[in-house]
């Protein structure tokens, strides 16, 4: 049986989809620098190889692997968005790692975008939107991004760049949907949160890997997919919605924190694409 390479398995969304995948049968070779804390190290369909990205990425026992494709979502400092690292090493670490699996005749290749490629664009956001990055995380992902493109004149492989926007679900660290939840369990009065009037597209975490799934066994050339709900609503009354989900009775102080300043008032994705692809599979 052919395998699925996962890299970023120990990662929020790396432990849904593996687990997900599992679940319908999926063979997972999961790339990973530390020992996953989770109960699949016993599960036949999963296995676990200890791999670093770097620069100069050594794939000999990897592509020994009879793989058929690969979900790549591993990126390191996505909470320092403006972190050096993500224009100084990654996108060459990626690059080269990804040149190396498509030479070795990987001919499905997945790899997890940002919806920070497109920079603070206004409004509803389409795949064929030129993107204006600002923050060095989202420079990066579009250079790698850009890179890949460029090598399909060379190789043939299937390209899926997911655009992923807002995602949320327990397990996750550092975001407002986190630390809403630790203060609804600290039983607090009150959460502190920015004004939250900026309009922005959220999606659970167990629909965004159901939408990877789904994308990956199409096994096609798909190119940039935006993953997102397609509805934009306000921070603040998305952080209701959860407080509501959670039958809490905290209350927002809004205006406490300042807002992000690289993030747009009014953001959401297009989904038109998304849904045309979803409705032709029949995954």
């Amino acid at each position: 049986m052919s395998k699925i390479l996962l890299t970023g398995q120990t990662g929020f969304i790396g432990n849904y989809l593996s687990k997900l995948l599992i679940k319908n049968n999926f063979q997972v070779l999961s790339l990973t620098r530390s020992k996953t804390q989770n109960n699949l190290s016993e599960n036949k369909l999963f296995k676990e190889v200890f791999f670093d990205i770097n620069k100069k990425n050594n794939l000999e026992n990897i592509l020994n692997e009879d793989i058929e494709g690969i979900i790549h979502l591993a990126w390191g400092n996505v909470k320092e968005i403006n972190s050096e690292t993500h224009l100084n090493f990654s996108v060459d670490a990626h690059y080269d790692f990804l040149l190396k699996l498509i030479k070795g005749g990987v001919k499905n290749i997945f790899v997890l975008g940002t919806c920070f490629e497109y920079g603070k664009i206004e409004g509803s956001i389409s795949e064929s939107i030129v993107p204006k990055p600002v923050t060095n995380y989202g420079k990066a992902k579009l250079q790698l991004h850009n890179r890949l493109i460029e090598l399909k004149s060379k190789y043939n492989f299937n390209l899926t760049w997911g655009r992923l926007f807002y995602v949320y679900g327990d397990g996750q660290k550092s975001t407002i949907y986190s630390q809403l939840l630790e203060s609804i369990k600290k039983i607090d009065e009150k959460f502190d949160m920015s004004q939250g009037n900026q309009k922005l597209d959220y999606l659970s975490i167990d629909e965004v890997c159901k939408i990877i799934i789904k994308l990956y066994l199409k096994k096609s050339n798909l190119g940039c997919v935006n993953i997102c709900s397609g509805k934009p609503i306000a921070l603040w009354k998305q952080v209701e919605n959860w407080i509501s989900e959670n039958n809490a009775k905290i209350k927002l102080n809004r205006g406490a924190i300042p807002q992000r300043s690289h993030e747009p008032l009014s953001f959401w994705g297009n989904v038109s694409y998304l849904n045309e692809i979803l409705k032709s599979t029949n995954h």
